[in-house]
């Protein structure tokens, strides 16, 4: 009987080899394919760098005037009150 349970033992420890032979195969697929998708995203972001400086130097340039114009229509208002009167 315990030649019987040394020879299983081997057989146990193969099966136990291909399972993780299999995981880390599935592992290294997976890790692949996300090595894949994050360099497709770093392309993207690359391309779009340059439109995404303009509309940056855009809403900037539109936040500096922002204040004056407000202050343009608060006078503006202030008149027509004053005509209003």
């Amino acid at each position: 009987m315990a030649e019987k349970s040394e020879t299983n033992k081997p057989k146990q420890d193969t099966g136990a080899v291909n399972d993780d032979a299999t995981i880390i195969k599935e592992l290294l697929s997976v890790a692949s394919h996300e090595r894949k998708n994050l360099q497709l995203l770093v392309e993207y972001f690359e391309k779009k760098i340059p439109e995404l400086d303009e509309r940056k130097q855009f809403f900037d340039r539109v936040s500096t005037q922002v204040p004056a114009s407000l202050q343009k229509i608060e006078f503006v208002s202030q008149q027509i009150e004053e005509i209003k009167k």
